[in-house]
């Protein structure tokens, strides 16, 4: 065999080496990360701050929020916090009834989180001021707090439960019949569960509150004024700043200066939408 004929061989198994070791070394990457489960995709973020320390989150660190601690090893493209909400912590609940709507009485159950003092009551009121808004709130059952006037943020909602007429609105409530307490807002058109709080994740505190709940889609849109790519949220566990602070544009994904404390869902039909409106 000449030089020529030579140097091509050993061009051609060089190349197969390349290509080889290629698929093995990507075929290994793309199995090296954990694939998660449908009960771990529906993790709740507990340390949103893992996601960009070095070092991630520890044991300690988790649990000392009262929270559920199991490393896993995320995909960047679709990440999976290891600390997470534990739903079988919360509130066991009893009811009044009230003359505008419904009262529940929460009480904490002894295993929530220990980082502040918790209401030890909590009132969650609903009612139906027309038939296609539903008001509902959660407070301290036992002392006052400060409420914004409906008159400043000019909410003008007749303060009567359109129940009590005979209409029928377009939402209801369903609460749960077992601990921890929780509750879900369904479309009763189309049967769209338009929240869900089973998810876990709530807490009431003098200084901290909380809620977490499950969306009809993907499709999110709002969240205050933020600097993003797309009119489109990505929800894939980012945090997104619903009022304003003195942040300039272009700084990276932040909340800016606008204050819209509200977002918007369009549901899977195409058709609904759904506006939650945190006052």
């Amino acid at each position: 065999m000449n030089r020529k004929g030579v140097l091509i061989l050993l061009v051609g198994i060089i190349i197969l080496i390349l290509i080889v070791g290629l698929g093995i070394y990507y075929g290994t990457r793309a199995t090296e990360y954990d694939v998660p489960t449908p009960e771990e995709f529906a993790r709740i973020d507990c340390y949103p701050e893992e996601r960009w320390a070095v070092d991630g989150v520890t044991r300690v660190q988790c649990e000392s929020r009262g929270c559920r601690y199991d490393p896993f090893n995320s995909d960047p493209e679709q990440y999976i916090p290891s600390c997470y909400m534990d739903t079988r912590k919360g509130y066991s609940v009893t009811m009044d009834a009230v003359p505008k709507g419904e009262r529940f009485i929460l009480k904490p159950n002894p295993d929530l989180p220990p980082t502040e003092e918790h209401f030890s009551r909590v009132a969650f009121e609903v009612y139906y001021p027309s038939v296609d808004i539903i008001r509902f709130k959660l407070t301290d059952a036992d002392r006052r707090r400060y409420e914004v006037p409906d008159d400043i943020v000019k909410v003008n909602l007749p303060d009567v439960d359109i129940r009590q007429f005979g209409q029928i609105p377009h939402y209801i409530v369903n609460v749960s019949e077992k601990d921890p307490f929780s509750f879900r807002i369904i479309r009763r058109e189309t049967g769209a569960v338009l929240w869900d709080t089973s998810v876990g994740g709530l807490y009431l505190s003098n200084q901290y509150l909380t809620v977490s709940t499950k969306l009809p889609s993907s499709f999110i849109y709002g969240f205050g004024e933020n600097s993003h790519q797309h009119y489109r949220h990505d929800m894939n566990f980012r945090t997104w700043g619903l009022f304003a602070r003195d942040q300039a544009v272009g700084t990276g994904n932040h909340n800016l200066y606008g204050v819209h404390p509200f977002y918007m869902c369009l549901e899977e039909d195409s058709v609904s939408s759904w506006r939650p409106a945190p006052e």
